[in-house]
């Protein structure tokens, strides 16, 4: 069936990752969205343009020091630029990155989902967070086996 679109405070928008509200509704393969609002969303995209930008290693260190600021996902944005700037990384750059590539990150994102995540979790109870390994679902502390 036809899915419904997402409500914005869930999802990234070029606007959102630029300190602006956004306000329109998102479908998944348009934009990033998450269970846990828009700054993690918008997190999901500072990531993959830090990874674009400058590769894996750099973005290993990225999510270190981000994870030093200590932020929850309401102060990811600036807890994001203190990150970048501790690693002589320009925010402004990774924003823009993460704004034009918002919709090709959206459509990977859900190819990956698609291939490898949706059917490894189909028939087992899952929730945030969940791990996946050695053909089970680790959810909560809870080992479900995979059907």
């Amino acid at each position: 069936g036809e899915r419904e679109p997402v409500p914005a405070e869930y999802c990234a928008s070029p606007e959102s990752i630029a300190g602006h509200a956004a306000t329109a509704l998102a479908e998944e393969d348009e934009t990033l969205c998450s269970m846990h609002g828009a700054g993690e969303a918008e997190e999901d995209a500072r990531q993959m343009a830090v990874r674009a930008l400058y590769g894996e290693s750099v973005l290993h260190a990225y999510v270190l020091a981000l994870n030093d600021q200590a932020c929850d996902a309401d102060h990811y944005g600036r807890c994001s630029r203190a990150a970048l700037r501790d690693l002589g990384l320009d925010s402004d750059t990774v924003a823009r990155e993460a704004s034009a590539n918002l919709q090709a990150y959206a459509v990977e994102v859900q190819r990956i989902l698609r291939e490898v995540a949706a059917p490894a979790v189909h028939g087992a109870s899952v929730s945030s967070p969940t791990l996946l390994a050695n053909g089970y679902a680790l959810a909560a502390g809870v080992i479900a086996p995979m059907e």
